[in-house]
């Protein structure tokens, strides 16, 4: 039998299919313990509030008309910030834009779709913010491309004239500390102003970098991808697994600062509720017994790296 519906918000506008759905009628697997790193979460945890305080600041001073995020790479940002931040209700979520035909199809549609929601509204400029994994560098080209493209091609259809200006979040794994030739070249390529025949082009690319904890990991992003890039529509599979133990250790003292039973709770939102309270400063009881824990059997860089993700530091 499915499992019950989880209890979230109904918060992006969906240009593939209705992950919310297709997660809360998932059957849950099984799994026997789950055991990692506390600094590398911790870690993770870090870059998560990065993103959200650049958001915050951003979207202050900016106004986004539009929060955009591609299958599977942006899609920790994305449930991260819908819980965190003022970004609620106003997600857009995409497949990724290495397989399927859909990317090409539906960004234009999006784009148009905002260009022409200013001009309602007697602007003539679009402010949207997109988030992704970048390693390559290639998916954050073709994305521009395609929204270039199309720009390019719209007064043949219609008479569009709004700018859009792309604020880009490049986030790259800890293990690229340094970018990639390819990488650099597409930000120089991009980043910066292009003429098109409805509006000017304006990009400008936010860099981070951290753990990707969900990058290429089924289990621990929840979303597997299952077709290939030559088919017609993009196609996921969901990973729900719960009853088992989640074990967390210090990694200089070896000692499992967390070790929890989650029971009928499954893996990913276990971790996605984790990441949630360490960056908050609610005295939650799970964050009160992180902080003991840490203090009685973590080392300097567990405090450390608490105070960093709980803004104390």
């Amino acid at each position: 039998m499915p499992s019950k519906p989880i209890n979230r918000l109904p918060s992006a506008d969906w240009r593939t299919d209705n992950l919310h759905d297709l997660w809360s009628n998932t059957e849950k697997g099984e799994f026997i313990k789950a055991e990692g790193s506390l600094h590398t979460f911790f870690q993770y945890c870090c870059l998560l509030k990065r993103v959200r305080e650049k958001f915050e600041n951003d979207d202050a001073t900016i106004k986004f008309d539009s929060n955009c995020f591609f299958l599977r790479g942006g899609y920790f940002a994305f449930s991260y910030l819908n819980k965190t931040s003022s970004m609620a209700l106003q997600g857009t979520i995409f497949g990724g834009m290495n397989h399927g035909r859909h990317p090409a199809y539906e960004l234009p549609r999006y784009v148009a779709e905002l260009q022409n929601k200013a001009i309602a509204k007697g602007k003539q400029v679009v402010n949207v913010l997109m988030i992704d994994e970048v390693k390559s560098g290639s998916g954050m080209g073709r994305i521009m491309k395609i929204i270039k493209d199309a720009m390019n091609k719209q007064l043949q259809n219609n008479t569009i004239f709004c700018d859009v200006n792309i604020a880009f979040y490049a986030i790259r794994p800890e293990d690229q500390n340094k970018m990639s030739e390819h990488l650099v070249n597409t930000v120089k390529k991009w980043e910066g102003t292009h003429k098109t025949l409805s509006g000017c082009l304006n990009i400008n690319v936010t860099h981070f970098i951290g753990p990707l904890l969900g990058y290429d990991n089924d289990l621990l992003c929840g979303i597997r991808k299952t077709s290939k890039r030559g088919d017609e529509k993009e196609a996921y599979e969901l990973v729900k697994l719960s009853d088992g133990i989640v074990t967390m250790e210090c990694d200089s003292t070896g000692y499992p600062i967390i070790q929890a039973a989650i029971g009928q709770n499954c893996l990913v939102e276990f971790l996605s509720c984790c990441a949630d309270e360490w960056t908050q400063k609610q005295p939650r009881a799970l964050l009160k017994n992180l902080a003991q824990n840490i203090n009685a059997h973590g080392c300097d860089t567990c405090r450390k790296l608490y105070k960093e993700a709980q803004g104390l530091s």
